[in-house]
Protein backbone atom coordinates (compact mmCIF):
# COMPACT_ATOMS: atom_id res chain seq x y z
CA UNK A 1 0.00 0.00 0.00
CA UNK A 2 1.44 3.38 -1.11
CA UNK A 3 4.68 1.55 -2.04
CA UNK A 4 5.32 3.96 -4.93
CA UNK A 5 4.59 7.07 -2.89
CA UNK A 6 7.55 9.28 -1.90
CA UNK A 7 8.54 8.19 1.62
CA UNK A 8 8.37 11.78 2.92
CA UNK A 9 4.56 11.47 2.61
CA UNK A 10 4.48 8.36 4.82
CA UNK A 11 5.36 9.40 8.41
CA UNK A 12 6.01 5.89 9.74
CA UNK A 13 8.24 4.87 6.84
CA UNK A 14 10.23 8.05 6.23
CA UNK A 15 13.82 6.90 6.82
CA UNK A 16 15.43 8.95 4.08
CA UNK A 17 18.04 11.48 5.15
CA UNK A 18 16.87 14.68 3.50
CA UNK A 19 16.89 18.36 4.26
CA UNK A 20 13.57 19.77 5.39
CA UNK A 21 12.37 23.23 6.35
CA UNK A 22 9.60 23.23 8.94
CA UNK A 23 7.19 26.15 9.00
CA UNK A 24 5.07 26.16 12.16
CA UNK A 25 1.78 28.04 12.23
CA UNK A 26 -0.89 28.79 14.80
CA UNK A 27 -3.99 28.84 12.63
CA UNK A 28 -7.18 30.55 13.74
CA UNK A 29 -10.57 29.45 12.40
CA UNK A 30 -12.15 31.38 9.55
CA UNK A 31 -15.51 30.61 11.14
CA UNK A 32 -16.14 29.79 14.79
CA UNK A 33 -19.42 29.14 16.58
CA UNK A 34 -20.32 27.13 19.65
CA UNK A 35 -21.15 24.17 17.40
CA UNK A 36 -18.65 24.40 14.52
CA UNK A 37 -15.06 25.39 13.76
CA UNK A 38 -13.77 25.82 10.20
CA UNK A 39 -10.09 26.18 9.30
CA UNK A 40 -8.59 26.88 5.87
CA UNK A 41 -5.18 25.26 5.39
CA UNK A 42 -2.42 27.10 3.56
CA UNK A 43 -1.42 25.74 0.17
CA UNK A 44 2.12 25.25 1.33
CA UNK A 45 4.26 22.18 0.64
CA UNK A 46 3.39 19.10 2.76
CA UNK A 47 1.12 19.21 5.83
CA UNK A 48 2.54 17.15 8.69
CA UNK A 49 0.09 14.79 10.36
CA UNK A 50 1.64 15.71 13.71
CA UNK A 51 -0.38 18.90 14.21
CA UNK A 52 -2.78 19.44 17.11
CA UNK A 53 -6.19 21.02 17.66
CA UNK A 54 -6.39 23.25 20.75
CA UNK A 55 -9.69 23.73 22.60
CA UNK A 56 -10.99 25.15 25.85
CA UNK A 57 -14.33 24.25 27.44
CA UNK A 58 -16.01 26.11 30.28
CA UNK A 59 -18.74 25.61 32.87
CA UNK A 60 -21.35 28.33 32.40
CA UNK A 61 -22.10 28.41 36.15
CA UNK A 62 -19.17 30.17 37.80
CA UNK A 63 -20.11 28.60 41.15
CA UNK A 64 -19.08 25.23 39.70
CA UNK A 65 -15.39 26.21 39.53
CA UNK A 66 -13.28 23.59 41.24
CA UNK A 67 -15.88 20.84 40.78
CA UNK A 68 -15.57 20.17 37.01
CA UNK A 69 -13.55 17.47 35.27
CA UNK A 70 -13.17 15.87 31.86
CA UNK A 71 -13.93 12.18 31.54
CA UNK A 72 -10.89 9.91 32.10
CA UNK A 73 -11.74 7.78 29.06
CA UNK A 74 -11.87 10.52 26.39
CA UNK A 75 -10.70 13.84 27.84
CA UNK A 76 -10.77 16.52 25.16
CA UNK A 77 -11.90 13.90 22.62
CA UNK A 78 -15.31 14.00 24.28
CA UNK A 79 -15.79 17.58 23.09
CA UNK A 80 -15.84 16.66 19.40
CA UNK A 81 -18.76 15.11 17.54
CA UNK A 82 -17.27 14.88 14.05
CA UNK A 83 -14.13 15.91 12.17
CA UNK A 84 -13.86 16.31 8.38
CA UNK A 85 -11.08 17.22 5.94
CA UNK A 86 -12.09 18.52 2.51
CA UNK A 87 -10.34 19.60 -0.67
CA UNK A 88 -12.88 22.04 -2.07
CA UNK A 89 -16.15 20.11 -1.76
CA UNK A 90 -14.45 16.69 -1.94
CA UNK A 91 -14.27 14.86 1.39
CA UNK A 92 -10.81 13.38 1.97
CA UNK A 93 -11.49 11.90 5.41
CA UNK A 94 -14.17 12.07 8.06
CA UNK A 95 -14.45 10.67 11.58
CA UNK A 96 -17.76 10.45 13.42
CA UNK A 97 -18.08 9.71 17.13
CA UNK A 98 -14.59 11.07 17.76
CA UNK A 99 -14.76 10.44 21.51
CA UNK A 100 -15.26 6.69 21.07
CA UNK A 101 -12.61 6.48 18.34
CA UNK A 102 -10.13 8.35 20.57
CA UNK A 103 -10.97 6.09 23.52
CA UNK A 104 -10.29 3.03 21.34
CA UNK A 105 -6.84 4.27 20.37
CA UNK A 106 -5.93 5.37 23.91
CA UNK A 107 -6.79 1.92 25.26
CA UNK A 108 -3.50 0.62 23.83
CA UNK A 109 -1.37 3.51 25.07
CA UNK A 110 0.90 2.45 27.91
CA UNK A 111 0.05 3.57 31.45
CA UNK A 112 3.14 5.79 31.45
CA UNK A 113 2.14 7.44 28.18
CA UNK A 114 -1.40 8.08 29.37
CA UNK A 115 -0.26 9.61 32.66
CA UNK A 116 2.76 11.60 31.48
CA UNK A 117 1.83 12.60 27.92
CA UNK A 118 -1.86 12.10 27.13
CA UNK A 119 -3.23 13.49 30.39
CA UNK A 120 -1.07 16.60 30.13
CA UNK A 121 -2.42 17.30 26.66
CA UNK A 122 -6.01 16.06 26.70
CA UNK A 123 -6.93 16.62 30.37
CA UNK A 124 -8.09 13.02 30.92
CA UNK A 125 -7.05 12.68 34.57
CA UNK A 126 -7.91 9.40 36.27
CA UNK A 127 -7.05 7.42 33.14
CA UNK A 128 -5.00 4.72 34.92
CA UNK A 129 -6.04 2.06 37.45
CA UNK A 130 -3.79 0.41 40.04
CA UNK A 131 -3.77 -0.85 43.64
CA UNK A 132 -5.96 1.10 46.04
CA UNK A 133 -4.00 3.05 48.68
CA UNK A 134 -6.92 2.41 51.07
CA UNK A 135 -7.50 -1.37 50.98
CA UNK A 136 -5.03 -4.11 50.04
CA UNK A 137 -6.22 -6.30 47.19
CA UNK A 138 -8.67 -3.75 45.74
CA UNK A 139 -8.34 -1.31 42.83
CA UNK A 140 -8.64 2.43 42.50
CA UNK A 141 -7.55 5.32 40.31
CA UNK A 142 -3.77 5.28 40.07
CA UNK A 143 -1.81 7.83 42.08
CA UNK A 144 0.00 8.85 38.88
CA UNK A 145 -3.18 10.16 37.23
CA UNK A 146 -5.09 11.75 40.12
CA UNK A 147 -4.37 13.87 43.17
CA UNK A 148 -5.00 12.02 46.46
CA UNK A 149 -5.93 14.19 49.43
CA UNK A 150 -6.37 11.10 51.64
CA UNK A 151 -6.32 7.34 51.14
CA UNK A 152 -10.03 7.42 50.29
CA UNK A 153 -10.30 10.67 48.31
CA UNK A 154 -8.76 11.60 44.97
CA UNK A 155 -9.56 14.35 42.49
CA UNK A 156 -8.56 15.68 39.10
CA UNK A 157 -5.56 18.01 39.61
CA UNK A 158 -6.61 21.66 39.53
CA UNK A 159 -4.54 22.45 36.43
CA UNK A 160 -6.72 20.09 34.35
CA UNK A 161 -10.11 21.21 35.66
CA UNK A 162 -12.34 23.35 33.40
CA UNK A 163 -13.24 26.74 34.83
CA UNK A 164 -15.67 29.52 34.00
CA UNK A 165 -12.98 32.00 32.92
CA UNK A 166 -12.03 31.86 29.24
CA UNK A 167 -8.68 33.56 29.81
CA UNK A 168 -7.20 32.01 32.97
CA UNK A 169 -8.06 28.44 32.01
CA UNK A 170 -6.49 25.15 30.93
CA UNK A 171 -6.14 24.47 27.21
CA UNK A 172 -6.64 20.92 25.93
CA UNK A 173 -5.36 19.43 22.69
CA UNK A 174 -5.82 16.41 20.44
CA UNK A 175 -3.59 15.29 17.57
CA UNK A 176 -4.67 15.55 13.94
CA UNK A 177 -3.76 11.88 13.54
CA UNK A 178 -6.05 11.09 16.48
CA UNK A 179 -8.93 12.91 14.79
CA UNK A 180 -8.25 11.03 11.55
CA UNK A 181 -6.41 7.75 12.31
CA UNK A 182 -5.67 7.26 8.60
CA UNK A 183 -3.31 10.25 8.72
CA UNK A 184 -0.93 8.28 10.93
CA UNK A 185 0.29 6.86 7.61
CA UNK A 186 -0.03 9.90 5.36
CA UNK A 187 1.18 13.49 5.20
CA UNK A 188 -1.07 15.54 2.93
CA UNK A 189 0.64 17.35 -0.01
CA UNK A 190 -1.63 20.39 0.37
CA UNK A 191 0.77 22.63 -1.56
CA UNK A 192 0.13 20.58 -4.70
CA UNK A 193 -3.67 20.80 -4.55
CA UNK A 194 -5.55 23.39 -6.59
CA UNK A 195 -8.58 23.59 -4.33
CA UNK A 196 -8.73 24.96 -0.80
CA UNK A 197 -8.12 22.31 1.86
CA UNK A 198 -10.28 22.86 4.93
CA UNK A 199 -10.80 21.24 8.30
CA UNK A 200 -14.27 21.23 9.88
CA UNK A 201 -14.83 20.37 13.54
CA UNK A 202 -18.34 19.83 14.91
CA UNK A 203 -18.40 20.42 18.66
CA UNK A 204 -20.47 18.48 21.16
CA UNK A 205 -23.11 20.43 23.12
CA UNK A 206 -24.12 20.12 26.77
CA UNK A 207 -27.23 21.93 27.92
CA UNK A 208 -28.70 21.98 31.43
CA UNK A 209 -29.52 19.54 32.99
CA UNK A 210 -27.25 17.27 30.90
CA UNK A 211 -23.94 16.01 32.28
CA UNK A 212 -21.23 13.77 30.90
CA UNK A 213 -21.43 14.97 27.31
CA UNK A 214 -18.60 17.51 27.57
CA UNK A 215 -17.67 17.73 31.26
CA UNK A 216 -18.60 16.12 34.57
CA UNK A 217 -19.19 17.64 38.02
CA UNK A 218 -18.36 16.53 41.56
CA UNK A 219 -21.86 17.70 42.46
CA UNK A 220 -24.40 19.04 39.98
CA UNK A 221 -24.41 22.89 39.98
CA UNK A 222 -27.39 25.16 39.37
CA UNK A 223 -26.65 24.94 35.64
CA UNK A 224 -24.69 22.13 34.00
CA UNK A 225 -24.48 23.78 30.57
CA UNK A 226 -21.06 24.41 29.03
CA UNK A 227 -19.57 26.56 26.30
CA UNK A 228 -16.32 26.85 24.35
CA UNK A 229 -13.71 29.58 24.53
CA UNK A 230 -13.69 30.38 20.82
CA UNK A 231 -10.71 32.71 21.17
CA UNK A 232 -8.71 29.71 22.39
CA UNK A 233 -9.66 27.35 19.56
CA UNK A 234 -6.74 27.11 17.14
CA UNK A 235 -4.73 24.59 15.12
CA UNK A 236 -0.99 24.13 15.63
CA UNK A 237 0.34 22.97 12.25
CA UNK A 238 3.70 22.11 10.69
CA UNK A 239 4.32 22.52 6.95
CA UNK A 240 7.26 20.55 5.58
CA UNK A 241 9.34 21.71 2.61
CA UNK A 242 11.94 19.16 1.46
CA UNK A 243 14.97 19.54 -0.80
CA UNK A 244 14.41 20.52 -4.41
CA UNK A 245 14.83 17.00 -5.80
CA UNK A 246 12.16 15.58 -3.47
CA UNK A 247 9.68 18.38 -4.13
CA UNK A 248 10.25 18.13 -7.90
CA UNK A 249 9.60 14.37 -7.77
CA UNK A 250 6.26 14.97 -6.01
CA UNK A 251 5.35 17.67 -8.54
CA UNK A 252 6.27 15.41 -11.45
CA UNK A 253 4.03 12.62 -10.16
CA UNK A 254 1.16 15.02 -9.60
CA UNK A 255 1.54 16.42 -13.14
CA UNK A 256 1.70 12.99 -14.80
CA UNK A 257 -1.27 11.51 -16.65
CA UNK A 258 -1.92 8.88 -13.95
CA UNK A 259 -1.35 11.38 -11.15
CA UNK A 260 -0.33 10.47 -7.60
CA UNK A 261 -2.62 7.85 -6.00
CA UNK A 262 -2.64 7.72 -2.19
CA UNK A 263 -4.32 4.94 -0.24
CA UNK A 264 -5.21 5.45 3.41
CA UNK A 265 -7.78 4.22 5.90
CA UNK A 266 -11.00 6.04 6.63
CA UNK A 267 -13.74 5.25 9.16
CA UNK A 268 -17.43 4.63 8.63
CA UNK A 269 -19.71 4.38 11.68
CA UNK A 270 -22.87 2.26 11.90
CA UNK A 271 -25.06 2.83 14.97
CA UNK A 272 -27.74 0.55 16.36
CA UNK A 273 -29.58 -0.44 19.54
CA UNK A 274 -29.94 -3.70 21.40
CA UNK A 275 -33.34 -3.40 23.14
CA UNK A 276 -33.59 -4.28 26.81
CA UNK A 277 -36.04 -6.65 28.45
CA UNK A 278 -38.29 -6.66 31.50
CA UNK A 279 -36.17 -6.97 34.65
CA UNK A 280 -35.60 -10.67 35.38
CA UNK A 281 -36.38 -12.03 38.84
CA UNK A 282 -33.59 -12.62 41.35
CA UNK A 283 -31.40 -15.47 40.10
CA UNK A 284 -33.15 -15.60 36.71
CA UNK A 285 -31.82 -14.67 33.26
CA UNK A 286 -33.29 -13.89 29.86
CA UNK A 287 -31.35 -14.73 26.69
CA UNK A 288 -31.95 -12.76 23.48
CA UNK A 289 -30.35 -13.26 20.06
CA UNK A 290 -29.51 -10.19 17.98
CA UNK A 291 -28.30 -9.79 14.39
CA UNK A 292 -27.08 -6.44 13.10
CA UNK A 293 -25.85 -5.38 9.67
CA UNK A 294 -22.64 -3.37 9.59
CA UNK A 295 -22.39 -0.94 6.66
CA UNK A 296 -19.51 -2.31 4.57
CA UNK A 297 -20.79 -3.55 1.19
CA UNK A 298 -18.38 -2.81 -1.65
CA UNK A 299 -15.52 -1.76 0.65
CA UNK A 300 -12.10 -3.22 1.32
CA UNK A 301 -12.39 -3.50 5.09
CA UNK A 302 -9.38 -3.73 7.39
CA UNK A 303 -11.27 -4.17 10.64
CA UNK A 304 -14.47 -3.45 12.54
CA UNK A 305 -14.27 -2.19 16.12
CA UNK A 306 -17.33 -2.26 18.40
CA UNK A 307 -18.18 -0.02 21.35
CA UNK A 308 -21.38 -0.10 23.39
CA UNK A 309 -22.96 1.27 26.52
CA UNK A 310 -26.18 1.30 28.48
CA UNK A 311 -28.49 4.13 27.52
CA UNK A 312 -27.51 6.42 30.40
CA UNK A 313 -24.71 8.48 31.95
CA UNK A 314 -21.93 7.00 34.07
CA UNK A 315 -21.03 9.34 36.97
CA UNK A 316 -17.31 9.24 36.10
CA UNK A 317 -17.09 8.46 32.38
CA UNK A 318 -20.30 10.15 31.25
CA UNK A 319 -21.35 8.89 27.82
CA UNK A 320 -17.74 8.34 26.76
CA UNK A 321 -17.24 4.69 27.56
CA UNK A 322 -17.77 1.21 26.21
CA UNK A 323 -19.71 -0.44 29.00
CA UNK A 324 -19.54 -4.20 29.37
CA UNK A 325 -22.72 -6.18 30.03
CA UNK A 326 -22.70 -7.81 33.48
CA UNK A 327 -22.70 -11.27 31.85
CA UNK A 328 -20.31 -11.27 28.90
CA UNK A 329 -22.22 -11.76 25.63
CA UNK A 330 -21.26 -14.25 22.94
CA UNK A 331 -20.87 -13.15 19.33
CA UNK A 332 -19.75 -14.17 15.86
CA UNK A 333 -19.34 -12.49 12.46
CA UNK A 334 -20.45 -13.40 8.93
CA UNK A 335 -19.01 -11.89 5.75
CA UNK A 336 -18.78 -13.06 2.13
CA UNK A 337 -20.54 -16.33 3.10
CA UNK A 338 -17.84 -16.93 5.73
CA UNK A 339 -18.33 -17.49 9.47
CA UNK A 340 -15.41 -15.95 11.34
CA UNK A 341 -15.18 -18.33 14.33
CA UNK A 342 -16.05 -22.05 14.45
CA UNK A 343 -17.83 -21.29 17.74
CA UNK A 344 -19.11 -17.93 18.97
CA UNK A 345 -16.64 -16.10 21.20
CA UNK A 346 -17.61 -16.15 24.87
CA UNK A 347 -14.27 -15.55 26.63
CA UNK A 348 -13.39 -11.90 27.46
CA UNK A 349 -9.67 -12.68 27.18
CA UNK A 350 -10.10 -13.82 23.58
CA UNK A 351 -12.23 -10.77 22.79
CA UNK A 352 -9.55 -8.53 24.25
CA UNK A 353 -6.85 -10.35 22.28
CA UNK A 354 -8.75 -9.77 19.04
CA UNK A 355 -8.73 -6.02 19.64
CA UNK A 356 -5.02 -6.11 20.45
CA UNK A 357 -4.39 -7.87 17.12
CA UNK A 358 -6.29 -5.13 15.31
CA UNK A 359 -4.52 -2.28 17.13
CA UNK A 360 -1.09 -3.92 17.07
CA UNK A 361 -0.44 -3.30 20.78
CA UNK A 362 -1.58 -4.78 24.11
CA UNK A 363 -4.47 -3.02 25.82
CA UNK A 364 -3.26 -1.01 28.79
CA UNK A 365 -6.42 -1.41 30.85
CA UNK A 366 -7.08 -3.66 33.83
CA UNK A 367 -9.21 -6.77 33.28
CA UNK A 368 -11.76 -5.24 35.65
CA UNK A 369 -12.04 -2.25 33.33
CA UNK A 370 -12.55 -4.52 30.33
CA UNK A 371 -15.40 -6.71 31.59
CA UNK A 372 -17.41 -7.74 34.65
CA UNK A 373 -15.98 -11.24 34.44
CA UNK A 374 -13.64 -10.76 37.40
CA UNK A 375 -16.51 -9.30 39.47
CA UNK A 376 -18.99 -12.11 38.81
CA UNK A 377 -19.67 -15.25 40.80
CA UNK A 378 -22.32 -16.73 38.53
CA UNK A 379 -22.22 -20.08 40.33
CA UNK A 380 -23.58 -18.36 43.42
CA UNK A 381 -26.07 -16.15 41.58
CA UNK A 382 -26.62 -15.28 37.94
CA UNK A 383 -27.36 -11.72 39.05
CA UNK A 384 -23.57 -11.14 38.96
CA UNK A 385 -21.44 -8.22 40.20
CA UNK A 386 -20.98 -9.69 43.70
CA UNK A 387 -17.21 -9.10 43.80
CA UNK A 388 -16.49 -5.67 42.38
CA UNK A 389 -12.67 -5.38 42.72
CA UNK A 390 -12.75 -1.58 42.88
CA UNK A 391 -12.57 -0.05 46.34
CA UNK A 392 -16.09 1.25 47.03
CA UNK A 393 -14.74 3.43 49.86
CA UNK A 394 -12.57 5.52 47.51
CA UNK A 395 -14.04 8.43 45.58
CA UNK A 396 -12.75 10.15 42.44
CA UNK A 397 -14.09 13.70 42.20
CA UNK A 398 -16.75 12.74 44.74
CA UNK A 399 -17.90 9.67 42.80
CA UNK A 400 -17.27 6.03 43.86
CA UNK A 401 -14.46 4.49 41.82
CA UNK A 402 -16.38 1.21 41.55
CA UNK A 403 -18.18 2.96 38.68
CA UNK A 404 -15.04 2.29 36.59
CA UNK A 405 -15.92 -1.40 36.36
CA UNK A 406 -16.20 -2.60 32.75
CA UNK A 407 -15.83 0.79 31.04
CA UNK A 408 -13.49 -0.45 28.27
CA UNK A 409 -15.39 -3.39 26.76
CA UNK A 410 -14.18 -2.96 23.17
CA UNK A 411 -14.13 -5.86 20.73
CA UNK A 412 -13.38 -6.24 17.05
CA UNK A 413 -13.19 -8.15 13.78
CA UNK A 414 -9.79 -8.33 12.09
CA UNK A 415 -10.03 -8.67 8.29
CA UNK A 416 -6.42 -7.96 7.31
CA UNK A 417 -4.55 -10.73 5.54
CA UNK A 418 -1.61 -11.04 7.87
CA UNK A 419 0.11 -8.30 9.88
CA UNK A 420 -0.06 -5.07 7.90
CA UNK A 421 -1.65 -6.89 4.96
CA UNK A 422 -4.53 -5.88 2.75
CA UNK A 423 -8.04 -5.89 4.09
CA UNK A 424 -10.89 -8.06 2.81
CA UNK A 425 -13.11 -6.93 -0.04
CA UNK A 426 -16.72 -7.17 1.13
CA UNK A 427 -19.01 -8.14 -1.75
CA UNK A 428 -22.68 -7.30 -2.16
CA UNK A 429 -23.85 -8.03 1.37
CA UNK A 430 -22.94 -6.16 4.53
CA UNK A 431 -20.99 -7.79 7.34
CA UNK A 432 -23.34 -9.44 9.86
CA UNK A 433 -22.80 -9.27 13.62
CA UNK A 434 -24.57 -12.11 15.44
CA UNK A 435 -24.80 -11.93 19.20
CA UNK A 436 -26.52 -13.51 22.20
CA UNK A 437 -27.06 -11.34 25.29
CA UNK A 438 -27.85 -12.78 28.70
CA UNK A 439 -29.88 -10.24 30.66
CA UNK A 440 -29.90 -10.54 34.45
CA UNK A 441 -31.43 -8.84 37.47
CA UNK A 442 -28.59 -6.30 37.51
CA UNK A 443 -28.40 -5.69 33.75
CA UNK A 444 -31.48 -5.57 31.53
CA UNK A 445 -31.52 -2.14 29.87
CA UNK A 446 -31.27 -0.98 26.26
CA UNK A 447 -27.71 -0.82 24.91
CA UNK A 448 -26.41 1.64 22.30
CA UNK A 449 -23.89 0.02 19.99
CA UNK A 450 -21.49 1.50 17.42
CA UNK A 451 -19.49 -0.25 14.70
CA UNK A 452 -16.36 1.55 13.50
CA UNK A 453 -15.51 0.21 10.04
CA UNK A 454 -11.90 0.90 9.03
CA UNK A 455 -11.72 0.64 5.24
CA UNK A 456 -9.26 1.54 2.49
CA UNK A 457 -9.89 4.75 0.61
CA UNK A 458 -7.90 6.23 -2.26
CA UNK A 459 -7.55 9.74 -3.53
CA UNK A 460 -5.58 10.55 -6.65
CA UNK A 461 -4.00 13.94 -7.17
CA UNK A 462 -3.91 14.67 -10.91
CA UNK A 463 -2.56 18.02 -12.02
CA UNK A 464 -3.69 19.52 -8.73
CA UNK A 465 -7.22 18.10 -8.87
CA UNK A 466 -8.36 15.57 -6.24
CA UNK A 467 -10.36 12.46 -7.22
CA UNK A 468 -11.49 10.15 -4.42
CA UNK A 469 -12.72 6.57 -4.28
CA UNK A 470 -15.64 5.46 -2.10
Amino acid sequence: MNKDLPSVLIPRENIEMTNVDIHTEILEPVSATQSRLLFNIKKQAVLSSGGRLILSVHNDDAAADGTCFLTPTAGVGGLIEKATIRAGTTILATTEEVSDRYMIDKAVHTASMRANIDMVLDGAAGCNVSASPNTDGLLSVSVDSASYTSSTTCVTPARYRPVNSQTACPLYSIGIDDLWPGLKNLNLPVGFMNEQVSIEILLRQQQHPQTGRTIMFDTAPTSTSTSYGLENCVLHLDYLTYDSATMQRIQAEVDSEKGMPMTYSDVLVTKSQLPGVAQPAVGATTKVDFTRQVGSSGMRVNNVIVTERLDGVNVISGIHRSGSPVITPSYNWRFNSTIKYPRALTNPSLMRNELENVQGFPMSVHNAEYSHDIANDLFTSTDGDQNNPFDANVTFNGQPVNQLLGNYFIHSLNLRRGVGGLGTMIANKNILYERTDTFSRNDFGTRLIKFFVDYDKTFTLVKGVVFTSM
